[in-house]
This record gives C-alpha cells, sequence and structure tokens, in this order.
C-alpha cells in the first residue's frame, strides 16, 4: 500500500483502489492513505465540499458547454488552461517518455514564432493563415503533446508548429473522423435519419 500511495496516479491506481471495499474502513476511513499523500483533514474536508458543490450545480442548472465556458477567455488564457491540464496528469507521461521524471515537461507551450516566420509559412502555403490561427502562433509555436478526454484520458499529437503547415495529401483525407455521438457506444435504441430518395445502409 506504501508502494501504490506513493505512485497513487499511476496506471488508474486512485481509481482502482477507490473499488476495493475491504481498502475502505483499513485504510481510507483510518485516514492512513490520507496521511501517506501529506493531506491533512481540512484538506479533505475543503476538496469534498468542493466536489460536493460542483455535483450540486451540475444537477441544478445542467451541464456547460465548452462554447459557454470560454466564450469570454481570451487565447492565452485558454492556452494556460490546456497547459495547467496537461501537466497535471504526469502518469500520461510515464509511458510517453518511458518513465523518466527528467523528460517530464515543464510546460507544453513553446516559445512564440516570429511574424517574418508566419509570412514564410503563408508565402509556401500560398494563402493567407487565419486571424486566431496567427494570434496562436503569436503565443506558442506550436505544442508539446496535448491532453485528451474523458473516456478514457490520453496524449494526443501536439498542435503543429507554423514551421509544420502544409496542405493534406488528398490521399491520406480517408483517415478524418467525427463522432456522431458522445458516448463510446450507441444507445440501444437509435433512430437514423431518412435521406431523400433512400435509406442510410
Amino acid at each position: 500500500m506504501a508502494r501504490i500511495a506513493n505512485r497513487i496516479h499511476a496506471n488508474g491506481q486512485a481509481r482502482d483502489l477507490s473499488r476495493i471495499r475491504p481498502a475502505w474502513k483499513r485504510y481510507f476511513a483510518s485516514g492512513w492513505l490520507r496521511g501517506k499523500l501529506g493531506l491533512s483533514e481540512d484538506e479533505l474536508k475543503q476538496y469534498a465540499e468542493f466536489i460536493l458543490n460542483v455535483t450540486k450545480k451540475r444537477l441544478e442548472q445542467g451541464p456547460i458547454t465548452p462554447s459557454d465556458e470560454y466564450k469570454d477567455k481570451s487565447f492565452q488564457e485558454m492556452l494556460e488552461e490546456l497547459d495547467r491540464n496537461t501537466l497535471r496528469f504526469p502518469e500520461m507521461w510515464e509511458d510517453y517518455d518511458d518513465g523518466d521524471e527528467s523528460t517530464f515537461p515543464r510546460t507544453i507551450l513553446r516559445a512564440p514564432a516570429g511574424v517574418d516566420e508566419i509570412a514564410r509559412a503563408e508565402s509556401k502555403l500560398g494563402c493567407a493563415l487565419p486571424d486566431d490561427l496567427k494570434e496562436f502562433y503569436a503565443l506558442t509555436n506550436g505544442t508539446q503533446p496535448v491532453i485528451s478526454g474523458p473516456h478514457p484520458y490520453s496524449l494526443n499529437n501536439p498542435l503543429l508548429s507554423v514551421f509544420e503547415l502544409q496542405w493534406e495529401n488528398f490521399s491520406w483525407s480517408g483517415c478524418y473522423q467525427f463522432d456522431l455521438f458522445p458516448e463510446m457506444s450507441l444507445p440501444v435504441h437509435v433512430e437514423w435519419p431518412t435521406i431523400e430518395g433512400g435509406a442510410i445502409a
């Protein structure tokens, strides 16, 4: 248990440990695990109260969509949150960097791209980049891998640097996809839409 407590975030241990009923009385209710994690009883109560309030708000007011959450945030604020949300999952970097903590990034953001670098990319592509994309590159020239989730959380490819921008090869376009449903599997009953002059096979 001491080894588990020292690596509580690795390989889903926190989630799996919470499902073991015999562990609750001996290690959780007694405060043993809390002590091993270096948390005070007040800190634990504050976090429990936070979870309670968030759950209550979600049930009473419904879900908050990303467009609602970020509509008033600047690019800088969104990048800072992306940075925090990725770095708070250190276990994801264990597989990505072979468990070498010295390679864990301190930030996923990079130095900004210069105006001349953005101009060279536009010249190479033969078109102007959208203003919001240029604003992004003026803040960070791409990123390291970013967290994606939930169900399950994983590290995805980084947002490309301005040097890596290129026109997509048409023969590769078949790999693009989008999710029709937010869940991992379809509901039991699905009313498929019909199309004029035929049906979906």
